[in-house]
């Protein structure tokens, strides 16, 4: 998919700027191409057995996600949980090449559900800064969809 955008973008280099990016959470991650939705799921999960909150057998990770952003109102805890679980994790070919798009100037925007800081590193890698070099938003953190 990514290489269909990189042509379809490239092919309208005359626009360049004119793009905006939205990203979703499907996103694989290094070393072991997790989804940032499993990611997602591995650490409400986790939450829902320290808090002994029981889970339907089907889609168990979808409801302790939909638990936690019910019973834990704080974002910034949300993103703390996450953070931990992800900060061993390298940012991946898609994230670093997103970054190179990015800093080549093809979108002054992007619009993410992806929660984790991957993209953001990359885009450090490329010494890019958040709103200066770039814009980003980040929506949908607690929407299992």
């Amino acid at each position: 998919m990514l290489s269909a955008i990189a042509d379809y973008i490239k092919s309208r280099r005359n626009e360049l700027g004119r793009h905006v990016l939205f990203v979703g959470h499907a996103i694989r991650t290094s070393p072991d191409e997790a989804t940032v939705e499993s990611l997602l799921h591995e650490m409400a999960t986790e939450w829902a057995g320290e808090h002994d909150i029981e889970l339907p057998d089907e889609e168990p990770g979808r409801a302790a996600l939909e638990a936690m952003a019910q019973r834990v109102p704080s974002h910034l805890e949300r993103c703390r949980r996450l953070r931990a679980l992800t900060a061993d994790r390298r940012p991946s070919e898609a994230h670093t090449r997103l970054a190179r798009m990015i800093s080549d100037g093809y979108f002054p925007a992007i619009f993410i559900t992806d929660p984790t800081d991957l993209l953001e590193r990359s885009l450090r890698n490329q010494h890019m800064e958040p709103e200066t070099d770039y814009h980003l938003l980040v929506a949908g953190q607690d929407s299992p969809e």
